[in-house]
């Protein structure tokens, strides 16, 4: 059975988040277990956790729209995500061109769906307002 989200892991589940794109590499720290012990870190350097927590809903609601099992078309990676959960393992979500507006995802290296490039693209303009410390669009 394959489940069509791109990770179960909650934001309370995770001690790292590192956020990959041609320009960017952003690392959140994450500690505390619910909102009222919430701390984070982006590069380093304290960080609004309510947004994070506004951005983070954007990732669990990525449409994986079609299963897809064979290679991305094109070597292009657009985003990189690396979640590493509070026990140290670490979980791997990529999101590929795969031409015609598609994306293909692979989660931990292999190909599972593809989505809406459009839904990628607002991803990497979510990415570039997360690292200013304003909410993300919901919107694509």
């Amino acid at each position: 059975m394959i489940q069509k989200v791109v990770t179960e892991k909650g934001l309370y589940d995770l001690k790292k988040l590192e956020i990959i794109t041609s320009d960017k590499h952003l690392t959140l720290d994450i500690e505390g277990a619910d909102n009222d012990a919430l701390k984070v870190k982006l590069n380093g350097k304290e960080f609004d956790k309510a947004v994070l927590q506004a951005f983070y809903p954007f990732i669990l609601s990525t449409p994986c729209d079609t299963l897809y099992f064979d290679e991305p078309k094109t070597d292009n990676c657009q985003v990189k995500l690396i979640l590493t959960d509070k026990f140290g393992n670490e979980s791997v979500i990529e999101y590929y061109d795969n031409q015609f507006r598609r994306s293909a995802i692979k989660k931990n290296g292999k190909s599972e769906f593809t989505c809406n490039t459009s839904y990628v693209d607002r991803l990497i303009g979510n990415i570039a307002l997360l690292e200013a410390g304003e909410n993300p669009v919901t919107s694509w």
